[in-house]
């Protein structure tokens, strides 16, 4: 038939590969705050590794962004299930705080 897609269904392991080849640092959050994923770049932007964020709270990984605009930001856009469409920084210290 005509105008029939032979393409196949993106598969989460696609979409997977996709978020970890883009050079923005993407994350998720669950509704405990806490990340769900995170891409390679997100990992080298925040220097640390998988581990130390994957079902670890936000708000707990950098203590510092407690009060701020940013957690004002992201609540307001997880309350109002709205993307966001600026960045926030978050900077830290070698210690690993902000």
């Amino acid at each position: 038939m005509e105008g029939q897609s032979n393409e196949q269904p993106v598969q989460l392991s696609d979409a997977q590969t996709i978020l970890d080849s883009i050079t923005d640092a993407f994350f998720s959050l669950n509704t405990d705050w806490q990340f769900s994923y995170v891409n390679r770049q997100t990992v080298k932007t925040l220097e640390c590794e998988r581990a130390d964020l994957l079902g670890k709270s936000i708000w707990d990984v950098y203590p510092g962004t407690v009060g701020s605009d940013f957690e004002r930001m992201y609540r307001k856009a997880a309350q109002e299930q709205l993307a966001l469409s600026s960045t926030p920084t978050i900077r830290t210290t070698s210690d690993g705080t902000t």
